[in-house]
């Protein structure tokens, strides 16, 4: 899905997209090939958060949408 909304020619390009939802410092990169949307706003709005509970949160807040992501996979195993 990810593959044919953002027009991308590879599944490896898609895998890149993907990680840079989950992993990457906050950015309008997602909005220039998506358009403008809530669920990326949300995305950078979240990266950008501050969460009390995470140990590296002053220094690297792009990590609580993978943090988050962990908990809940740990979780449901």
């Amino acid at each position: 899905m990810l593959k044919e909304r953002a027009n991308l020619k590879t599944r490896d390009e898609a895998k890149k997209i993907f990680s840079e939802i989950l992993f990457a410092p906050p950015s309008d990169s997602l909005k220039e090939m998506f358009g403008s949307s809530n669920w990326i706003d949300w995305v950078n709005n979240y990266k950008k958060a501050i969460v009390p509970n995470k140990p590296h949160n002053k220094e690297k807040r792009c990590s609580n949408l993978a943090g988050v992501i962990s908990f809940f996979f740990a979780y449901a195993l």
